[in-house]
């Protein structure tokens, strides 16, 4: 058949053939038309995937927020394995060893705590030392 400019029923069989063939392309990616997904259509998985967080953080914060059972002194308690760990460090630094008391160190600079001293948030300079008579005198209006 040729296509017709007068009569709109009439196709192109080369346009018709390609039409049919893409509708019965069916593969990885094309489904049949029957069960494709149609517009509205409610999803089975409405979170969808849910993101790879393959960093390093992302696996110390999982195996360090477990939940695991552990002695501490003569009685077994329940905490993170990050609770265990600071526990034993500590148990350690305290008979003496120094391996312990580097990691304690390492892991008190990481968190940035360290029971006997304040966080340090700033440096103040006094220049020079006043009594208090002499800071009224010299500051006040």
């Amino acid at each position: 058949m040729t296509a017709d400019s007068d009569n709109p029923e009439m196709v192109d069989d080369d346009e018709h053939e390609k039409d049919i063939d893409f509708e019965a392309r069916v593969g990885y990616g094309q489904p049949p038309r029957h069960s494709r997904w149609s517009k509205g259509m409610r999803s089975p998985n409405p979170s969808g995937r849910p993101r790879k967080n393959q960093t390093r953080r992302y696996y110390l914060e999982q195996i360090c927020s477990r939940e695991i059972r552990f002695k501490d002194g003569d009685r077994v308690r329940t905490g993170t394995v990050l609770e265990a760990i600071i526990l034993i460090v500590k148990a350690k630094e305290i008979s003496g060893s120094q391996a312990a008391s580097r990691l304690g160190d390492k892991l008190r600079g990481i968190a940035r705590i360290d029971e006997d001293e304040p966080i340090a948030k700033g440096v103040l300079f006094a220049p020079e030392q006043l009594t208090d008579e002499e800071w009224i005198a010299k500051h006040s209006p």
